[in-house]
């Protein structure tokens, strides 16, 4: 074919297509290879679900609690008071009546089997199976020991293998409240004037006479007992249960909890009330329609039902976690629906087989990349990001459109020209890529960099979406820009060589060209995109929400059985999400004494003051209530004593008089650790922000102890300049924090004065001198870091930084010592804060 007006500009990209076309072979055995690589783990997890697995990786659809924990300080409390006094993972079940209270014979013995079916009973946990499980698994480690091999399974593959054989039930047995509990007891005294604990409900009543006494005596122990286990209007009760976060490590287990309890929801509830809720399959597919155009509502739909009496509500993490995992099959569904729908619109847009089949085998190709690579890298799909795949599969074929659209424009052109429509598809497709993988490599190259910035995060499910996201989208280059001119080459020429453009479509890109060039119309777009540029971003800084803008969850509808029973836990008990302050001394009877419980008493009032604050669960109220009871009911002794030897005492004879661990929700045995519960009715981002704002307010104006020592991030002064260094280094922390270096820290130490007020020390930089007990120290902290990792149980996670497994003499930044306090002190590697109580035994 001779060169002449119609051949294209030689370029680079041009010469790069060519070559792709002219060695489309190789290309597509390369292609065919690495496909089939990527498709391994794919085809291993069809080979797992027959029964017949294969060594190697497979595509999972899994979740882990801990996934989406940042790294944060108030998760690295959480996690090093978990053992104290139970982790976050929260399931609520409340349980109302219509008709009267709840104090009937009948209701309180179906809150006390709710109450032992919720801490475990009933859940068949399969301890035979999994005992013989662990003995196969762990004999294949001795066999290959004995081997001289290296063992085929370490013990977190053998737990992960047992939980998704045998998913567990991890309930914490001792975080179970309700007023009906073992556990729930209420403080009395006696003829002689001796103050005891006893069980509130030692057994069901049988009588109504019996479940009124009970109700007198809810109703004498308030805010704990009556205002949050039992709602003010005696209609509600409350149950809950933590579980233990470390071992909601799978989707198996997560669901084996969410079906145990539903299955306590459907013993229980009056049939009518299910029967409210229930729909027909297709009545669910229209109630999805209708609900985008109808105000949702948060009460219940048995509410109003003849017959719905008895109704349970159940709320809670591991609940909302469930009902993702439920509805994944829907997620699914509307994702093959949505892939439906798009090829029939390729089809009815380019009217060729070529167009849709193209681009439905680029999409599947990349498809198998993404996938097969979260396969070999060890990702796992949570449900909660199951959307994501569509979207990126949107792109490819996206990508695919705007080439098949080329292809055919350009293939309208030239085969009148050069006759034989073979010579002309492949001419065509070489100038078609030519032409496109320019901006097309840039546009998947924007792409990449904007799944890459989710990596300024610090959680680990976001990090590895990152990853993996951005390898899925830049895999398009190869699955759609090299693959789609390598199709056209070797699939029949289009039998028809005239472009089909809708009529609809014409006309109105030509409107549109014409405002955009018209000598007044520009101005008019040009003016719009700057008003609408100027006031979008007004909104986006000063009145958009950041954080979720509804009680519950916003993955589910306002009306989902999930949130119409977040609301009503809110609405009756205060809430379910809650914020836990620790106290933490550093000798025994440190939270024990008058002060830190005054100061847990103005915090609850404080944070309820300036908060949403649903209810508060604490040391306090029992504290108020003993020195009542102490008075002979008197309601004017309704307060906290104010010596410490007093407080002591009280604290003593509430642990002496009740059973072992009575006490160990608020504060630990020896009275050296102590919380404090806040709970909210939803957590929305205002609510979060104000709640977390005047938390640390307060603690920060109302310092505890002798001594405090903290290891604080450096920060610029608060009348600092916008362009002051520290203020540039806050804001560049703030969005990159956890790609940059750690930023410096400094150890502050206060010591309190006789007039209450604090002193604040400098602690000596390692640069200056190091004391001779620091190789000492250095010993003592490896050893106990040894200690704490021996010391985990199965399913344990060890929440110590891991930077403190080695660290060296020469990774000290700062220490203090004080012999007066018996105290030393040691920062390290940037972050990391070492203090030893050398008054202490151990």
């Amino acid at each position: 074919m001779a060169a002449g007006d119609h051949a294209p500009r030689e370029t680079k990209t041009l010469q790069f297509a060519r070559f792709i076309t002219r060695n489309r072979f190789w290309v597509a055995l390369f292609l065919l290879f690495s496909t089939l690589f990527f498709a391994y783990p794919i085809f291993n997890t069809m080979m797992h679900a027959v029964g017949v697995p294969l060594p190697g990786p497979q595509v999972r659809i899994d979740t882990n609690a801990r996934a989406l924990f940042p790294d944060h300080p108030y998760i690295h409390a959480q996690d090093k008071f978990a053992k104290v006094f139970g982790s976050a993972s929260l399931v609520a079940i409340a349980v109302t009546v219509k008709d009267g209270t709840i104090f009937t014979p009948e209701t309180l013995g179906k809150l006390k089997e709710i109450t032992r079916r919720l801490d475990g009973i009933g859940f068949n946990s399969h301890l035979e199976e999994r005992d013989a499980l662990r003995d196969e698994l762990e004999e294949e480690n001795y066999a290959a020991e004995e081997a001289g091999q290296k063992p085929p399974h370490s013990p977190k593959e053998i737990r992960d293998k047992l939980d998704r054989a045998y998913p567990p039930y991890p309930v914490n047995h001792n975080q179970i409240n309700a007023f009906v509990h073992r556990s729930t007891r209420v403080i009395q005294i006696e003829a002689d004037g001796a103050l005891t604990q006893e069980v509130l409900m030692k057994k069901v009543p049988e009588t109504a006479e019996e479940a009124a006494e009970l109700r007198e005596l809810v109703r004498q122990n308030p805010p704990i007992i009556f205002g949050r286990l039992v709602s003010r209007d005696e209609k509600g009760a409350l149950i809950t249960a933590g579980f233990v976060t470390d071992r909601l490590s799978n989707l198996k287990t997560y669901m084996a909890v969410f079906d145990h309890i539903q299955q306590i929801k459907y013993d229980f509830e009056d049939p009518a009330c299910r029967e409210a809720g229930q729909r027909s399959f297709i009545g669910s597919k229209l109630n999805a329609v209708t609900r985008l155009f109808r105000t949702a509502s948060s009460r219940s739909p048995g509410y109003d039902i003849e017959g719905c009496n008895f109704q349970v509500f159940v709320s809670g993490l591991p609940i909302q976690v469930g009902w993702i995992i439920t509805h994944a099959g829907e997620i699914l569904q509307y994702l093959g629906l949505t892939i439906t729908v798009i090829f029939g619109l390729l089809w009815l847009y380019f009217r060729r087989w070529h167009g849709v089949f193209i681009p439905a085998f680029a999409a599947t190709m990349t498809v198998i990349w993404g996938l097969g690579f979260t396969g070999w890298a060890g990702y796992y799909f949570d449900p909660l990001i199951l959307v994501i795949p569509m979207i990126i599969t949107a792109r490819a074929v996206s990508h695919t459109v705007q080439m098949a659209e080329r292809f055919f424009e350009d293939y309208e052109v030239h085969l009148p020209r050069i006759g034989d429509p073979q010579e002309a598809k492949i001419y065509v497709a070489t100038i078609a890529m030519g032409e496109l993988v320019v901006p097309g490599t840039l546009g998947i190259v924007t792409d990449v960099a904007g799944l890459l910035v989710i990596m300024v995060t610090s959680i680990p499910q976001m990090r590895e979406l990152a990853i993996f996201g951005a390898f899925w989208v830049a895999s398009i280059i190869m699955t759609v820009e090299i693959l789609h001119p390598i199709l056209i080459c070797y699939l029949p020429a289009p039998t028809e060589h005239e472009h089909f453009l809708p009529n609809f479509m014409v006309r109105f890109t030509r409107a549109i060209g014409n405002a955009a060039t018209h000598p007044t119309g520009k101005y008019v777009i040009a003016a719009t995109t700057v008003f609408l540029l100027i006031s979008s971003s007004y909104i986006a800084l000063f009145h958009s929400k950041i954080g979720e803008a509804t009680p519950g969850t916003p993955l589910l509808w306002p009306d989902h059985e999930f949130n119409v029973a977040t609301a009503e836990i809110a609405e009756r008990f205060g809430g379910v999400d809650s914020m836990v302050v620790y106290s933490d001394g550093d000798r025994p009877n440190a939270s024990a004494d008058s002060e830190p419980v005054k100061a847990m008493e103005r915090f609850e009032r404080y944070l309820r003051v300036n908060t949403n604050l649903g209810a508060s669960i604490s040391l306090v109220p029992l504290l108020r209530t003993y020195w009542k009871i102490n008075h002979y009911g008197d309601p004017k002794w309704y307060f906290v004593p104010q010596h410490d030897g007093t407080v002591r005492a009280a604290i003593f004879q509430l642990q002496q008089n009740g059973p072992p661990g009575a006490m160990r929700p608020f504060m630990t045995d020896d009275g050296r650790k102590a919380n404090v519960q806040f709970f909210y009715p939803d957590h929305k981002g205002e609510t979060i922000v104000f709640a977390t704002h005047f938390a640390e307010k307060f603690i920060e104006e109302n310092p505890l102890g002798e001594v405090t020592i903290r290891l604080d991030m450096d920060h610029a002064e608060k009348d600092a300049g916008f362009f002051n260094l520290e203020n540039i280094a806050d804001m560049t922390y703030y969005m990159f924090g956890p790609l940059l270096p750690s930023r410096d820290h400094t150890l502050n130490i206060r010591i309190r004065q006789d007039d209450g007020s604090y002193e604040h020390l400098a602690a000596i930089p390692a640069g200056e001198s190091l004391p001779e007990w620091m190789g000492e120290f250095r010993e003592g902290a490896l050893s106990d870091y040894q200690d704490e990792l021996d010391s985990l149980d199965e399913g344990e996670v060890l929440t110590w930084p891991e930077t403190l497994a080695n660290w060296e003499i020469d990774d000290v930044d700062a220490w203090w010592e004080s012999e007066r306090f018996g105290i030393r002190a040691v920062g390290v590697n940037t972050k990391n804060l070492i203090v030893a109580d050398m008054k202490a035994v151990n």
